[in-house]
């Protein structure tokens, strides 16, 4: 199963922690994970888990699941972002 893992949070903190434990422990239990963030994000994610597959986060996410964690759950950007992706069944 396809998990994507994606916050928009664009600094380090206690999402990222949250994710990154998360997608370890879905990892040893067999699951295909990506995470998805920011990309000012995406250097700091790649060294403190490598052996985790993480991307720039864009409009495209194909997953069979997508876990996500919003940074500013006001800002309008955010909500065009979770009707793009569930409307081309990326979710």
């Amino acid at each position: 199963m396809r998990c994507a893992l994606v916050s928009t949070a664009p600094i380090w903190g206690g999402v990222w922690r949250h994710v990154l434990d998360l997608a370890v422990g879905l990892q040893e239990f067999g699951e295909d994970v990506t995470i998805y963030g920011p990309e000012q994000i995406v250097p700091v994610l790649k060294k403190r888990c490598p052996q985790i597959r993480i991307e720039t986060l864009n409009e495209t996410i194909l997953a069979d699941i997508v876990h996500l964690h919003l940074a500013d759950t006001y800002e309008k950007r955010h909500g065009q972002f979770i009707r793009n992706s569930v409307s081309r069944g990326s979710t």
